[in-house]
């Protein structure tokens, strides 16, 4: 697609593409315009990949493959390849290292959405899946780059029906795009969490510079210079930290004096956390605690307002799930 809008321009415009850029192609398309030979090349690629791959999982490590660096994600189970399809395992990457010729086509076709140079029912059927899988957020679109995103899925699966492709066994998932591209956002719906899409699953989210942790992925966010929220229709919570510079390599003391009660408190090896409660209700019944977490040179202060059937079972596991990168 790519090459050939830079051939339209190249005709229309007497324009020429740099040679240099050209010669950095590693599979050859854009000059020799071979499809079949690119194909070939992706072919013996993919079992090269996951033979790499396979010995980045050993001691049940896991993975996130042909995904952007900020992608919002599950941590993913021990020895689990997270791709732009969906999760693979390590099962999985060890047969395409197995295959001979024929079958590591096949493979090849199942696994990149553009293989046909004419895109089949199951083309457009992998690439509506793969949008759901990693752009999809599973809210209620709220810009016009969330829109194009739930079109475009949408658009695949109907294409995909109308060459005769079976989409039947993602009615849940067409239900859902159907709702959240004509949604109002004050009136949120959770997704199912089974089903195709990361984000329908409790995520990794990156909460400042230096924490992430444990939230659902369909929540939605407000980012400015000096804040930083995620919230849905049962919580808001409100994220900053603090960088403290000290000579030793101790924890950080959270203190044992608060005006909240403390209800919860916990250590991991390099932070402290613990929660408080708020005595007492805002007017509209809400409630609000907070998680606070120390390592040897941040403090994360995460202040989350709930509604009265929050779980708060729900934020020992969120402190339970932090991780810290101290630098």
């Amino acid at each position: 697609m790519v090459c050939a809008a830079v051939d339209a321009l190249e005709k229309k415009h007497g324009l020429k593409f740099n040679e240099t850029d050209i010669d950095e192609d590693e599979t050859g398309y854009f000059r020799s315009h071979d499809f079949e030979a690119l194909q070939t090349y992706f072919a013996y690629w993919l079992p090269n990949l996951a033979e790499s791959v396979e010995e980045s999982l050993i001691g049940g490590n896991t993975l996130r493959l042909q995904m952007p660096l900020d992608q919002i994600a599950p941590d993913g189970n021990a020895g689990e390849v997270l791709t732009p399809s969906g999760p693979r395992t390590a099962a999985y990457m060890k047969s395409l290292t197995e295959m001979n010729s024929s079958q590591q086509r096949e493979a090849a076709e199942k696994w990149f959405p553009w293989w046909n140079a004419r895109p089949k029912a199951a083309d457009f059927l992998k690439m509506s899946e793969s949008m759901m899988w990693v752009d999809v957020p599973w809210h209620a679109a709220e810009n016009s780059w969330e829109n194009q995103v739930y079109m475009a899925a949408l658009s695949g699966l109907r294409q995909s029906k109308l060459l005769g492709g079976d989409v039947s066994h993602l009615q849940q998932e067409l239900n859902e795009l159907d709702q959240y591209l004509g949604q109002e956002e004050n009136k949120e719906y959770p997704p199912s969490p089974i089903g195709i899409g990361y984000r329908r699953q409790i995520c990794r989210w990156p909460l400042t510079p230096s924490w992430t942790g444990l939230l659902p992925g369909y929540l939605r966010e407000i980012s400015s210079e000096d804040n930083y929220q995620l919230f849905c229709d049962d919580f808001v919570v409100r994220l900053t930290s603090l960088l403290v510079e000290k000579n030793d390599d101790e924890l950080l003391d959270l203190g044992s004096e608060s005006e909240r009660k403390i209800i919860a408190r916990g250590a991991k090896e390099n932070f402290s956390w613990r929660i408080e409660r708020e005595e007492g209700a805002h007017e509209d019944g809400w409630l609000t605690s907070l998680v606070l977490a120390g390592s040897r040179s941040s403090i994360l202060m995460a202040t989350f307002t709930h509604n009265a059937s929050f779980d708060l079972s729900d934020l020992t596991a969120f402190a339970e799930g932090l991780a810290i990168s101290d630098h």
